[in-house]
């Protein structure tokens, strides 16, 4: 028997103390349930294929270029954050796509 099988006899043995019973699981949870690492991410910066606007209406560009300028603009005030709408990251390379669209000034 390995000092894994025994955490885990302990913690389902139903005879034992709570106490011992939360201590064995606790410590053969990170045998049992390893964490996720982080990775790193490398893809592409940008899109690898163009975005085709053409087909939007009046009505779906002035959508975009309302939300464009606000985000535009909140990365200009530096008041930005991640994970709040287009990341710091991805708002310049929206507004470069959109300024070659004449969606933006």
């Amino acid at each position: 028997m390995t000092p894994l099988d025994y955490l885990v006899s302990v913690y389902r043995d139903e005879t034992a103390s709570r106490p011992e019973r939360l201590e064995a699981a606790a410590k053969a949870a990170p045998y049992v349930h390893p964490r996720l690492s982080a990775i790193e991410y490398t893809g592409p910066a940008e899109p690898e294929e163009d975005v085709d606007l053409s087909e939007l209406d009046q009505e779906d560009r002035d959508a975009l270029r309302k939300m464009l300028e606000k985000h535009a603009k909140r990365d200009s005030d530096g008041h930005g954050q991640l994970g709040q709408g287009v990341s710091n990251d991805l708002g310049p390379i929206a507004r470069r796509r959109a300024q070659s669209y004449h969606l933006l000034k």
